[in-house]
């Protein structure tokens, strides 16, 4: 994390510093300080040492002298390399230090201090490299209050800098970011140590919280960051002690952000001020679910020692977590009374929140025990309560397989609860190290869900919505605004978009609102076309208009789809013969595309383009057209043997269908007349703004753009649908400005204005029971 924040922080720093020139903010930034009576240069002067190759042979020594090898190596290579990567960045980005600005300033008051301590000056700060490359890099083999003191000494270097006039604030920043960045790649590469103290120093602790022990042996680590020791007392007593991590309240930290961020209903609380405060939390739950009557470890002592080492002591229960244990001695019963330790703790409204094999021990009398209630939480919701079902499901699946723990789970907590459990059970609400454990995660879970569903003999319930946003949303949000706000202000002027739209013929859009009402009764007809049984024409057209609302509140225009698969089949029709309706209707389409382009472009031949210069940005707008072409062919390449059979059987019927010419000319005019009127929509909006376009050219990149628009990866082709349309048009000889206003203009129309009439023309479907 500190590395990607680092890394983020110096590219903001470079996009900022990349003219060369100072802002009237840094300018009056760097003032500032540089502005201070000069008193403060005996306390200047020694922080300017700091920031020099002094403080790398300092350290380096320090270090030497403490017998402390490792540290003293790295030190010096961290302070080397973060000198270099600045050196190297002063000569790409070659914005050079205050003295170069005096114009701008009127004055510089500077120091004079030999180069070889202020290693020069420039974007980003050398000095300030080095600085926080040291910083970064001892700050996990020293205590905290040493690593807090570097990181003032590296705040006083870079005051000091702009004291002396010989850094500017952004080359403070990025050098500051630079350090940062090359002592947290280091410390990436090389290891850290963790922070946990010694056994000396826990025996220590224990002594001083009154635990005499006479043996303490390490256990290795737990969670996330605890190290773990068994201890004996001279009265032959046996504890199971945990050490937190100084590292474990930042993990806690990123942990809820992320779940906050990612994930809806999370309910987190806030992260506790204090490794004490968490073992103390941990502490009182695991002493909560006891008084519940939950197998739990007793609690004999929380507390921090006098080094800061925060520890919680518990009694040592003999046996073995269920990873562990070999699966052949897992049987029923063992499970059975697992689940209803579950039962027990759920019914104190307790979730465990972690409730994975590996926090259920067996004693040797063959009783669970639940265990780690680090992350547990008090009068938790029901959701929380189902998430700890559906863990603890998938991590026993991955041992004794869906059947035994379906089946174990159900006769233990009842098939209401299991029931109430299954939205939940999905990859996204379980966690890494469980899902880490399957095989195949996602067969795994849906098997689990069918033989809960097969079980309780009911049908699948629906997942519940996991994400706070799902990742469609953003990829339509992305595409969107790249080729809305970026691309298309790229073609041309802002202004001659909005001169377009200022002087536009609004008329000319009430033709493209006709043009796009039209095409719902053409499309009516296509679906008609594509049935044998002769259907009324009305119901199938409101249909259609519905299908505008539905294809925005569903996934992949699938709703549009299940609307008229319904339709057909209240209509009369099978299933199958109602899907096979369906995909001959797609088919058909496709071939008048196919066909229309065909055409077009042999008539476009006769006639020629037309010289035409392309517009700025033209090459940009073309690569993005083709990215998403070929982005939708990789994320469709998958589904190429589903597509493959339903694909045949749609030719199939559409040569059966061409032996009927009624039903052949209602199929083909019907999607005919759905292109041409989209076509039709297009050239009216285009003509609304002045764009003079010929109308062969508007149809030929009408179908052009569509066809990309098909494969785009998408919700909608949003972001697609325009940068093709508007690269075709400029490529024609469209203005530019007339070119935007008139696809967005278009879009509007025949993408996001039928919704409104499609939700009441869904409602009287529903009312008339048409689907």
């Amino acid at each position: 994390m500190r590395l990607v924040v680092a890394l983020a922080l110096l590219a903001l720093m470079a996009l900022f510093a990349r003219s060369g020139n100072v802002s009237a903010s840094e300018a009056d930034a760097f003032r500032l300080f540089n502005d201070l009576p000069r008193i403060f240069t005996g306390i200047a002067l020694p922080m300017l040492v700091i920031g020099s190759p002094v403080a790398i042979g300092g350290v380096a020594i320090a270090a030497l002298f403490q017998r402390r090898w490792r540290l003293a190596i790295e030190l010096v290579v961290a302070g080397g390399a973060g000198y270099g990567v600045a050196r190297l960045l002063q000569h790409v980005i070659a914005r050079p230090g205050p003295a170069a600005h005096i114009l701008q300033f009127h004055h510089v008051a500077q120091l004079v201090v030999s180069d070889r301590v202020t290693l020069g000056t420039g974007f980003p700060s050398a000095a300030l490299a080095v600085s926080a490359a040291l910083a970064t890099a001892a700050g996990p083999h020293v205590r905290r209050p040493v690593g807090r003191t570097a990181w003032g000494l590296v705040v006083g270097v870079a005051l000091a800098r702009m004291y002396a006039g010989l850094d500017l604030p952004l080359d403070v920043v990025a050098g500051v970011a630079v350090g940062w960045g090359v002592g947290a790649a280091l410390n990436l590469v090389l290891g850290a140590p963790s922070g946990h103290p010694s056994r000396a120093q826990v025996h220590d602790a224990l002594a001083d919280a009154g635990i005499e022990v006479v043996s303490l042996v390490p256990s290795g680590m737990g969670g996330r960051s605890y190290a773990r020791f068994l201890a004996k007392t001279d009265a032959g007593e046996e504890l199971f002690v945990k050490v937190l991590g100084s590292e474990e309240r930042s993990a806690d930290l990123l942990m809820r952000v992320w779940r906050f961020v990612a994930f809806r209903g999370v309910q987190d609380e806030l992260a506790f001020v204090s490794r004490k405060r968490s073992a103390e939390h941990e502490a009182l739950l695991a002493i909560t679910a006891a008084q519940a009557g939950v197998r739990v470890p007793h609690i004999r002592l929380a507390a921090r020692g006098r080094r800061g080492e925060v520890f919680l002591v518990e009694e040592r229960v003999r046996g073995h977590t269920l990873d562990d244990i070999p699966v052949e001695s897992i049987d029923d019963k063992v499970l059975e009374r697992v689940w209803e330790q579950v039962a027990c703790l759920h019914a104190a409204r307790i979730a465990h929140r972690d409730l994975r094999r590996h926090n259920v021990l067996v004693d040797e009398a063959g009783e669970p025990w639940l265990l780690d209630f680090n992350l547990a939480e008090a009068a938790s919701s029901p959701r929380r309560l189902h998430r700890d079902v559906c863990e603890l499901l998938v991590s026993l699946t991955a041992v004794v397989g869906p059947q035994r723990a379906a089946d174990s789970a159900i006769e233990a907590l009842g098939s209401d609860e299991v029931l109430a459990a299954m939205p939940m059970l999905q990859p996204l609400a379980i966690s890494g190290r469980t899902l880490s454990e399957l095989p195949g995660r996602q067969g795994v879970i849906a098997e689990l869900r069918n033989r809960v569903a097969d079980r309780l003999d009911i049908e699948h319930e629906p997942l519940a919505q996991i994400t706070r946003v799902r990742p469609r949303t953003l990829i339509a949000l992305a595409a969107f605004g790249f080729a809305v706000q970026l691309l298309l202000p790229q073609v041309g002027e802002f202004s001659q978009t909005v001169d377009a739209v200022t002087s536009a013929h609004w008329a000319w859009m009430l033709a493209a609102a006709a043009a796009a009402a039209a095409t719902f009764v053409a499309a009516g007809l296509a679906q008609r076309g594509a049935v044998a049984k002769r259907l009324p024409l009305y119901p199938m057209t409101i249909v259609q208009v519905a299908c505008s609302f539905v294809n925005r509140v569903t996934p992949a225009g699938t709703g549009g789809l299940g609307l008229n698969e319904r339709h057909l089949e209240k209509s009369g029709l099978s299933r199958t013969a109602s899907l096979s309706a369906i995909g001959l209707n797609a088919l058909a389409g496709a071939v008048v595309h196919a066909l229309g382009v065909a055409i077009a472009i042999a008539a476009l031949g006769q006639s020629g383009i037309g010289g035409t210069p392309l517009p700025r940005g033209w090459g940009v707008l073309v690569a993005v057209t083709v990215g998403f072409a070929i982005a939708g062919i990789v994320l469709l390449s998958p589904l190429r043997r589903r597509i493959a059979g339903p694909a045949r059987r749609a030719a199939s019927d559409l040569v059966h269908v061409l032996r009927k010419p009624v039903q052949a000319v209602q199929l083909f005019s019907g999607n005919i007349g759905v292109t041409l009127g989209n076509a039709l929509a297009l050239a009216a909006c285009l003509a609304a703004f002045h764009a003079n376009a010929d109308l062969l050219k508007v149809i030929v990149v009408y179908l052009g753009g569509s066809a990309v628009a098909s494969v785009s990866p998408t919700p909608g082709a949003l972001g697609a649908v325009e940068a093709a349309l508007v690269a075709g048009l400029t490529g024609v000889g469209v203005a530019a400005g007339p070119a935007v206003a008139g696809v967005l203009s278009f879009r509007l129309v025949t993408f996001w204005l039928p919704t409104l009439p499609g939700f009441f023309a869904f409602r009287v479907v529903r009312r008339n029971q048409w689907a």
